[in-house]
């Protein structure tokens, strides 16, 4: 938890550390912002079942990483992103905040 807490940034999003020498092993990140949202995403819902104080507060700045990405960008946004990071956002806002408009939003698509 302690080494997850230092890649988090201030805005709650997770950044890439080091290189990646295969791009096979990359999966579905991609490149840019996208790359850091679908990050913070994978280590959201990989904290589901730890109740710690300290990953609860990791997963709430995760979750506000998620929703103020959308809430500051247009639906272009999420027009412009593949099935793959839709579904993973979608699934990490959804075991959380399943009733969040954003939520709902992100469902539709």
């Amino acid at each position: 938890i302690k080494y997850l807490q230092t890649k988090q940034n201030n805005y709650g999003c997770f950044r890439e550390d080091g290189k990646l020498f295969s791009s096979t092993m990359n999966g579905g990140l991609g490149k840019g912002k996208n790359k850091e949202l679908l990050l913070t995403a994978y280590v959201v819902t990989s904290l589901r079942t730890d109740n710690g104080s300290m990953a609860q507060i990791i997963r709430n700045k995760g979750l506000d990483c998620l929703t103020n990405y959308f809430v500051k960008n247009s639906e272009e946004t999420i027009a412009g992103m593949s099935n793959y990071s839709l579904a993973l956002i979608t699934y990490s806002l959804s075991l959380y905040q399943p009733n969040n408009p954003l939520t709902t939003l992100l469902q539709d698509q």
